[in-house]
């Protein structure tokens, strides 16, 4: 609400105020008595000065100070015309908490996508922090220059990560691309060589076709040692036609897609999804590459990056591989109609 065109008159103010008497000896409800000294210091500090010390929003503020000037304190003591409860149906309030403990990385705008859910997103966040289901995180301001490829199979990236395997180093080589986002490729494997790297870029050339660009940082498996290329992936590039281009040293930033999708499968699928051997791993990453290429990406305007790449994958399947993924079961059909 805007500030309120009636002057306020601080004198008549002052004396309605004195009239209500000391609020620590009155018998008024512990929230007037808040609402009352919140009021008490409007023409005594600025407004902004106000809110910020009863953290306060400016238009809460005025809301307030318009109900005193025309309702007094009968106006303060009014109860809510609505209930304060969650509109959310039950059957769906308790689907929703299957669903953030399975995977507390999921935000409540794909819980609602996920769920069809007819509420707002903001609603389904209300009840998550009802719940104790949101983590309170400082508010950190990142202001990047972005890149984006000006159309699927543009430019691929590739990068590799590493995990633990009952003790040993399990990589994972990733394939995305730029335009998109879309996961091309996710492969599990005890080493991450050059035709390990390799086998990864054929099988995906042979599904997608060939980019017209590659680009990787500096590793060994993409390129040599004097800065040439590789007798595998290098060699591979050159009978495809696709040219190998390479992130500045020490600048990860270059190959940021493939850098974030490292870190969806850190936060996502690797501390949330256990698997006792590499087929099994792979099995399931299968499905986390399906969650992730059919989920609506706030980057993407809304759209999935499976939708942007020209393979749009169904709300249903989508659905599967989560519940499959995180819960073991098939989704509960009932709840999407």
């Amino acid at each position: 609400m805007d500030k309120p065109k009636t002057r306020l008159d601080t004198r008549k103010h002052r004396k309605q105020l004195r009239d209500i008497g000391s609020l620590r000896r009155s018998n008024l409800p512990e929230k007037v008595k808040n609402r009352l000294r919140i009021i008490s210091w409007y023409g005594r500090r600025k407004v902004e000065d106000i809110c910020r010390f009863f953290e306060i929003s400016k238009s809460w503020f005025y809301r307030l100070l318009h109900t005193f000037l025309n309702e007094g304190l009968r106006g303060l003591m009014k109860r809510a015309g609505r209930p304060r409860g969650s509109t959310i149906p039950d059957l769906f309030a308790k689907e929703i908490k299957r669903v953030r403990e399975a995977n507390p990385r999921i935000g409540s705008r794909r819980i609602k996508w996920l769920l069809q859910v007819a509420s707002h997103h903001s609603t389904v966040h209300r009840l998550l922090r009802g719940l104790g289901l949101v983590r309170m995180r400082p508010y950190r301001r990142r202001v990047w220059k972005r890149f984006r490829a000006e159309y699927p199979n543009k430019r691929w990236q590739t990068d590799v990560t590493e995990t633990l395997l009952d003790g040993r180093s399990l990589y994972k080589i990733t394939l995305v691309d730029d335009h998109s986002n879309y996961r091309l490729a996710s492969r599990l494997s005890w080493d991450a060589t050059g035709p390990t790297a390799a086998g990864v870029l054929e099988d995906a050339v042979g599904e997608y076709g060939p980019p017209e660009e590659l680009l990787s940082d500096n590793g060994a498996q993409f390129r040599g040692r004097k800065g040439g290329e590789t007798v595998e992936v290098g060699g591979l590039c050159r009978r495809y036609g696709i040219r190998q281009v390479y992130a500045s040293p020490n600048h990860p930033q270059t190959i940021g897609k493939a850098e974030h999708a490292h870190r969806d499968d850190k936060m996502e699928f690797f501390d949330l999804v256990e698997f006792e051997s590499v087929e099994e791993g792979q099995r399931k990453l299968g499905l986390f590459d399906v969650w992730q290429n059919g989920c609506p990406n706030r980057g993407l305007k809304g759209r999935s990056p499976a939708e942007v790449y020209g393979r749009p994958i169904s709300h249903g399947e989508n659905a599967e591989a989560f519940y499959l993924l995180y819960l073991g079961e098939a989704p509960p059909q009932g709840l999407f109609g």
